[in-house]
């Protein structure tokens, strides 16, 4: 053999060797760690869809429920507002009579809120009259003045419902002049409101009264309402007054009840009925009569800033009714403002 050959032989015999070694210790060393757990297990299997159901062996169509929407919201009732509450105007009457002329009644007013339930208000009665002459006067106009009147008035307002009591008290401006156009106006003034609220008109008297009032809303914007006023008319001297004729101390109360309706708009109308009644003298209006009545039909606005009232007043009974016979009593009354 050539020895170049032997030694290529022996060089290929050596890496042979080598080769089978290192396999042997690759086999020798331990298997290599196992990746280190996820922190998140993995998603479950799908699972198979349900078989549609079946109706006489046809399968059915599965539709989808409807998507849920909130009930709209109900519209809520228009806040219920008492008459009694802040707010200024002015009441006005119109009475004519043939043999009277006519008169204008004007009572200027405002009610203010001292606190949420209380409230302060004031009256200032005036009179304007075009013909005296049935009064023994000798002016064919007068002008007088009535007894402005200030009260309080605690308001309790629970739902639908609202009730008020107070006082007032009445400064004797009435008997300030004893001028007769003076004291005519006046005399026609209570006339024209069919003795509604004659506290005004008093002539020498210092007026005291209570008030006491509820005012419900039956159904919405039906209104039920009803008012009571006692008065103690305590006189100024021993002179005859021109209310009753009398020197004594008068009790007198009035009382009103009153229906209205209203619209959604604010336009209404209803009737009133009121009586006034002397209790502590039988003749206090006269020829032996203590009580008036009467009543007012009426249409009416109110909203939240303004109010207005447009009535007939008809005296039922003596002395001043029946209110469409000559000189007796039936008489416009208006009644506009603004709340605040």
């Amino acid at each position: 053999m050539r020895p170049g050959l032997l030694a290529r032989s022996v060089a290929l015999v050596s890496m042979l060797a080598i080769s089978a070694g290192s396999v042997a210790r690759a086999q020798d060393l331990p298997p290599p760690p196992p990746p280190p757990p996820s922190d998140q297990a993995p998603p479950p299997p799908s699972p198979a869809p349900a078989p549609a159901p079946t109706h006489a062996g046809k399968p059915t169509t599965v539709r989808p429920a409807p998507a849920e929407f909130p009930a709209p919201e109900e519209a809520s009732p228009a806040a219920f507002r008492p008459m009694m509450r802040a707010g200024a105007g002015a009441e006005i009457y119109w009475f004519s009579a043939k043999d009277f002329g006519s008169t204008f009644p004007v009572i200027p007013y405002g009610i203010f809120e001292l606190s949420p339930t209380l409230l302060f208000d004031f009256h200032v009665p005036l009179a304007l009259a075009t013909n005296v002459t049935g009064f023994s006067a000798t002016s064919k106009a007068g002008v007088g003045l009535g007894n402005p009147t200030i009260g309080l008035t605690y308001v309790s307002t629970e739902g639908r419902t609202s009730w008020h009591f107070g006082g007032r008290i009445g400064i004797p401006l009435a008997g300030a002049s004893d001028s007769p156009t003076w004291q005519a106006a006046n005399a026609l003034a209570a006339y024209s409101m069919a003795l509604w609220d004659v506290q005004y008109w008093a002539y020498k008297y210092v007026p005291i009264g209570v008030r006491v009032g509820v005012e419900h809303e039956a159904t919405q914007r039906l209104f039920l309402r009803a008012d009571l006023e006692p008065t103690l008319f305590a006189p100024l001297d021993t002179n005859k007054s021109a209310l009753g004729n009398s020197q004594k101390t008068l009790l007198l109360y009035q009382l009103r009840l009153e229906l209205e309706g209203r619209s959604e708009s604010g336009w209404g109308g209803g009737l009133g009925l009121q009586v006034v009644h002397a209790i502590s003298e039988g003749g206090a209006f006269g020829d032996e009569d203590n009580a008036q009545g009467a009543l007012e039909p009426f249409f009416s606005y109110d909203s939240a800033t303004t109010f207005a009232r447009f009535g007939l007043l008809i005296a039922m009974d003596s002395p001043l009714g029946p209110g469409f016979d000559k000189d007796k009593v039936a008489a416009l009354r208006v009644n506009i403002g603004s709340h605040f």
